[in-house]
């Protein structure tokens, strides 16, 4: 045997030597690793009854959280009975709870065990503190071995509960030392979010009675503002009032069926039917909110065509969820409407901050009542989905944003409304005060005419002898001629102050009849040649009838006419046209002048204004605000443009089809 043999041989050796003792050291590693697996787990298992403390005497404590005696298994399947989950091969699949049960939207059953044990024999009543879970059974064992069914809701065919409660709630008999296991079993669409609480029934009743007042006094502001909101619309017939009223009656809504207050109100519910109208409110909040937020801030007149796009978008997505809730898909529709209010809000936010930079009342206090209600809304989002544990004022800290943002936008509401009554009053008063200055100038006006027609006369009358007296000089008839000009002219002034302030004042009927409108505009072009030799170009594409007073019209499109006269160079042309855009007339007058100042622009149509250029003609300041005023009387309006490079463009626009006739008196327009 070579030197390298055994070399070979002894290589061998070892090399079996020491993978012998690798496995060795395995197989105890992993015997050990089970032992440790098995005390774990028995550990787990016996952690619910081992760890929970017994339960204080009823005169030490009113109430006792139940998530240190409570521990989870949540069925994903939904086929597990009470006989499965009650075996005791299956005890170590419960988890201990680490705080309230807090699962968000889940389809699966959730089965919670909860280890009592008391200290002295008492009765205690076992409240589950989500009134909206769909589906609650309570199961104990009976002192025979099997397991009883108790409901807590009223769910599928099961026509009864325990106790006529808004939450679920379970008479609970402790013996003293002995110890008991209850097994609960919850399903629902809504949040699975809930804690869980023993109560002595004298302290169940007490607290009952403390929410039940609270509550009451908030239902109460709820409908006292719908009572009056309602009213006030009715009365105002404004669309902000009608949707301030559809916004709060939401609120109430969903606020009402969150806490199943029906049932403290005798309205027993079934639980799906009862599901189904809180996903319908809340869904149509997504369509209410934005649509108050918008006519409120009058966003819809300043982007008309982004907010229309905003609405739709918003009443589709609101439409959609409704039919997923009515369909049974609740958790996916009221997901989806959740998700979608958080963009809604930041978008109300940014237009109520942008607003209120502005400094808009209305943005300012918008921003500042909805920031308590979005908080509530995100801080209730949070918790539905399970990121915040369940407690006292998470349950209550949306229906406490909406209140207090409800008052507030009540309170804003209101206030605005009295500013503007009182707005409304004083623009009454100077209005009346304005009337009584017209009607004192007005019976000045017809006394200085009375008084100095008959001079005028006398003076017109004795002008006229001169001028037929053939012994007077020719330069003394010229004399007697200016005498009788100025005469008729000053005259001719007093007659059309008159004729206008009859007709402001509304001492004219207005009689409605139907008119050829060219005819009419033909005879006007042709009088205006004939008294003063103009050249007015008259152009029509089409024929027009038109319903209107051919009086007053006559003196509208006289007015223009005559205005345009003053205020073009001599041998130059005016236009006199006739339009249709879609149910209107259009009477358009356009002349060649240097046109209206832009200082002057924003007043040419006020009673009594005459601009920088018309006091080198004779006027009474009143010739277009009397063809606003007739405009006006036929449900139309009047406008003026200036033409480039220079020129006036005054346009009167007249319905087609006429309204019925209110009163047989024109109405009386106020001169401001």
């Amino acid at each position: 045997m070579t030197f390298f043999d055994v070399k070979g041989r002894l290589s061998d050796g070892a090399q079996n030597l020491g993978w012998t003792f690798v496995r060795q050291s395995w197989r105890r590693c992993r015997d050990l690793a089970q032992a440790l697996g098995w005390m774990i787990a028995l550990l787990v298992c016996m952690h619910p009854v081992a760890g929970a403390a017994p339960l204080p005497p009823q005169h030490q404590v009113t109430s006792v959280n139940l998530e240190p005696h409570a521990s989870l298994w949540v069925d994903d399947t939904g086929t597990l009975t009470i006989a499965d989950v009650s075996s005791p091969d299956h005890a170590n699949r419960f988890k201990q709870l680490q705080g309230p049960l807090s699962l968000g939207f889940t389809p699966s059953v959730v089965w919670v065990r909860i280890d009592l044990t008391s200290a002295e024999s008492s009765q205690w009543m076992l409240e589950v503190g989500q009134p909206i879970l769909e589906d609650v059974r309570l199961y104990h064992r009976s002192p025979q071995g099997d397991m009883q069914e108790r409901h807590g809701t009223l769910s599928g065919l099961n026509p009864q509960r325990e106790t006529d409660y808004r939450r679920p709630v379970f008479q609970v008999d402790l013996k003293a030392g002995v110890p008991e296991v209850f097994y609960l079993r919850l399903t629902s669409r809504t949040s699975m979010v809930t804690n869980l609480k023993l109560w002595s029934p004298m302290a169940l009743f007490e607290n009952s009675n403390l929410e039940t007042f609270i509550w009451g006094l908030v239902f109460g502001s709820y409908v006292l503002v719908v009572f009056f909101y309602s009213a006030f619309w009715i009365w105002t017939r404004e669309k902000i009032h009608l949707f301030y009223v559809l916004y709060v009656s939401t609120n109430l809504g969903a606020a009402f069926l969150t806490g199943r207050w029906n049932d403290m109100l005798g309205l027993q519910i079934n639980t799906h039917i009862h599901t189904l109208a809180l996903g319908i409110f809340v869904c149509f909040s997504l369509w209410i909110a934005p649509v108050f937020t918008a006519y409120y801030l009058g966003a819809h007149r300043i982007w008309p065509r982004t907010v229309r796009v905003f609405l739709r978008s918003c009443t589709t997505v609101s439409l959609l969820c409704i039919g997923l809730v009515l369909m049974g898909y609740y958790s996916q529709g009221v997901l989806a409407i959740q998700v979608t209010s958080i963009f809604v809000i930041f978008i109300n936010i940014a237009v109520s901050g942008y607003l209120a930079y502005k400094g808009e009342k209305k943005g300012q206090l918008l921003l500042l009542a909805f920031s308590l209600f979005y908080i509530g809304v995100m801080w209730r989002y949070l918790r539905n989905i399970g990121l915040i544990e369940p407690s006292w004022w998470n349950e209550s800290v949306y229906q406490v944003g909406a209140f207090m943002h409800m008052m507030v936008m009540s309170t804003g509401i209101f206030s605005s409304y009295n500013a503007l009554r009182r707005k409304s009053e004083q623009e009454r008063a100077r209005a009346d005060a304005q009337e009584r200055q017209r009607e004192r100038q007005y019976e000045f006006l017809g006394m200085v005419s009375h008084e100095v027609r008959t001079p005028l006369t006398v003076i017109s009358a004795s002008a006229d002898n001169l001028m037929i007296d053939a012994s007077l000089s020719v330069h003394a008839k010229n004399r007697a001629s200016k005498i009788i000009r100025h005469t008729e002219k000053l005259q001719k002034l007093f007659d059309t102050y008159l004729n206008n302030e009859r007709l402001l004042n509304g001492d004219s009927a207005i009689r409605m009849s139907d008119i050829n409108l060219v005819a009419l505009c033909e005879a006007l072009v042709q009088d205006m040649k004939d008294a003063h030799g103009l050249d007015i170009q008259f152009s029509t594409p089409i024929e027009v009838s038109l319903r209107c007073d051919p009086d007053l019209l006559r003196v509208a499109i006289s007015n223009l006419l005559e205005n345009a006269r003053k205020h073009v160079p001599v041998k130059s042309s005016i236009a006199l046209a006739l339009r249709r855009a879609e149910n209107k007339v259009q009477i358009a007058v356009t002349d060649q002048g240097l046109g209206v100042d832009d200082r002057d622009m924003p007043y040419i149509f006020d009673a009594y204004y005459r601009g920088q250029g018309a006091y080198t003609s004779v006027g009474s300041g009143l010739g277009l605000h009397l063809v606003q005023f007739i405009a006006q009387q036929h449900h139309g309006r009047v406008h003026a443009q200036k033409l480039q490079p220079c020129g006036m463009e005054f346009v009167i626009e007249i319905p087609v089809q006429q309204p019925p006739q209110e009163s047989a008196m024109t109405q009386s327009f106020s001169i401001t």
